[in-house]
């Protein structure tokens, strides 16, 4: 408070206990506030009554944060704040009680007119109280009644506890646990989404990201609730508040399930507990975010169904969409047979229907169905974004049983290693068909196709050949050949016969060349003959004459061998009579 003489002070104090013992004010407040009867009055009034004063009557004669000792406002509040380890707010020994609020804020500390709690600073400036303002210690709060109780003690009057009003204050100054402050800065909607940005600090904690909550349709406790973090830089705010730092924004786009017009509320959470204030609120009108379209066409074929039409989702009008056909059941069924198809064929009729959906949001689908007779079908667009799956139409169909082929096959070709065998098969309606050959019973190997070659392995064996048929509105069917007979060996094609080189002449060598054959290379074997008598056999294929062929004609014969196939013999000319 400011300073002045002791005998102003003794003269203004005759004049408030003059104007408090007639319990008016003087001019130009009366009007302005709600005087209620004190509750008590004195240290040891208020004590005998049950209401206390936190051990003040015992140093209210000490100055407390710089403040005038003894009775004084300041003091009194001044001395709580310490009780209570509050750093002080206020300049040491300077400022009457109507400047704490403004001290207060320079420091950082929330004052407002709202949420009043326990052990917050009343303050009343010089417009409402007095020449010099006034300051109080906030004891209990009835917000139903709009009224709040302090503890106080007044410049040359005494201690005392009072009710008050809580709209008829300059301010309350927020210690101890502060209510949490902001604003929402913007709010808007879209499709099945709803924006909020703003900003909030809580004193308490002003350097912290505080907890905001906003609820869609409803206030507290009955709207849609969504959970964000107000931890965005807003050096705006930052630069306000000193010393709260620039992080307590926040912006979020919320997914929401509600639509059309709705009320939004955003409220600050409290910290570390407390009232959780309202700081923003609106209306907004939520976009439908559930896809849209239509079934245009719905037709059965035999054990087939098929569906035609569009569809389109608002948050991505321009993407394909799958589309679900379920049948014998909605969606969730666990009897229901479904299949999937996407967007993507021509239709005007989406564009039509919704802004901005692109013109290949068709579809048109046939599928097989296990499904017969009379059947539910339900057709859903599949949700993207915000929303939930669509049933864009439905309808009730009769599935036809499937029909069956005609069929049969056989097999043509010479069975004989190294021939190939060809499968004739005969299905009416002509399909396409798969192949797979046997031998003697089991599968062969990679033999998947029409014509299958005969191998050694297949010698002594009976070959069949089984061809499956399977088309849309028929049952697939699956026919086998009769056997072959078994399987022969195979035969060779000689394409030039043996024949010698070399000199016929005791001490020189002949050579049997084997001429050109299938898969040459393979084991040969050659038999030396001396006039038509063998005189050698083996695997070689030169000779040195000796005395004993004078006068006598060589001949070789070569045979050619290979698995499978029948050994073929072929024999060289005879040379001329060998000489000396």
């Amino acid at each position: 408070m400011r300073r002045i003489s002791t005998a102003t002070r003794l003269i203004a104090s005759l004049l408030v206990a003059l104007v408090l013992s007639l319990g008016v004010l003087p001019a130009g407040t009366a009007a302005a506030l709600t005087w209620y009867p004190k509750i008590c009055t004195g240290f040891t009034g208020c004590s005998s009554s049950g209401y206390g004063n936190a051990a003040y009557s015992g140093v209210y004669t000490t100055s407390h944060w710089g403040q005038y000792r003894g009775h004084n406002c300041t003091n009194y509040v001044a001395y709580r704040m310490i009780q209570n380890g509050i750093t002080q707010f206020i300049t040491p020994g300077s400022g009457n009680a109507t400047t704490w609020g403004a001290q207060a804020r320079k420091k950082g500390v929330q004052v407002d007119k709202l949420n009043p709690e326990v052990g917050d600073v009343a303050w009343w400036d010089n417009t409402l109280m007095g020449s010099s303002g006034h300051v109080a210690y906030v004891e209990s709060v009835n917000r139903s009644a709009g009224t709040f109780v302090v503890s106080q003690d007044s410049w040359g009057g005494d201690f005392s506890w009072r009710t008050y009003r809580i709209s008829e204050v300059s301010g309350f100054i927020h210690v101890g646990n502060k209510t949490p402050f902001g604003e929402l800065n913007d709010l808007k909607a879209g499709t099945g989404q709803v924006t909020v940005r703003g900003w909030t600090i809580d004193m308490d904690k002003p350097t912290s990201a505080l907890k905001v909550r906003v609820y869609i349709g409803g206030p507290v406790g009955t709207g849609e609730r969504h959970d964000l973090v107000a931890n965005l830089k807003r050096s705006e705010i930052g630069a306000i508040y000193t010393g709260t730092g620039k992080n307590h924004g926040f912006k979020a786009t919320l997914t929401t399930e509600l639509k059309g017009r709705q009320k939004v509320y955003v409220y600050a959470v409290n910290s570390p507990s407390g009232t959780n204030p309202l700081i923003g609120s609106g209306t907004v009108t939520i976009a439908d975010p559930d896809p849209v379209g239509s079934v245009d066409t719905l037709e059965t074929l035999p054990s087939q169904v098929r569906v035609a039409g569009w569809a389109a989702d608002p948050n991505a009008p321009k993407s394909s969409l799958q589309v679900q056909v379920y049948v014998g059941g909605k969606q969730g069924s666990s009897t229901a047979e479904v299949a999937t198809t996407t967007t993507g064929s021509k239709s005007t009729a989406a564009a039509k229907a919704l802004s901005g959906a692109g013109t290949n949001s068709g579809y048109d689908t046939t599928f097989v169905t296990s499904k017969r007779g009379r059947q539910g079908v339900y057709v859903y667009a599949v949700n993207t974004g915000p929303g939930a799956d669509a049933l864009i139409g439905k309808g009730t169909v009769t599935i036809p049983d499937p029909l069956e082929f005609t069929a049969s096959v056989a097999i043509s070709g010479t069975v004989r290693v190294g021939k190939t065998l060809t499968a004739k098969p005969s299905f009416s309606p002509a399909v396409d068909l798969t192949y797979q050959w046997y031998r003697d019973g089991k599968k062969i190997s990679g033999a998947t196709a029409a014509i299958y070659t005969l191998t050694p392995t297949d010698v002594g064996a009976v070959i069949k050949v089984k061809a499956r048929g399977a088309m849309v509105g028929y049952v697939t069917k699956t026919v086998t050949s009769p056997g072959t007979p078994r399987v022969a060996l195979g035969t060779y094609t000689i394409r030039s016969n043996p024949r010698f080189t070399g000199t016929t002449k005791v001490g020189k060598k002949l050579t049997v060349h084997t001429g050109r054959w299938q898969d040459n290379g393979r084991t040969l074997g050659v038999t030396w003959y001396r006039d038509g008598v063998r005189f050698k056999a083996g695997t070689s294929k030169t000779y040195t004459l000796t005395s004993k062929d004078k006068g006598t004609r060589i001949t070789a014969k070569v045979s050619y061998k290979r698995t499978g196939y029948k050994t073929v013999f072929k024999s060289t000319a005879a040379t001329a009579k060998i000489a000396s």
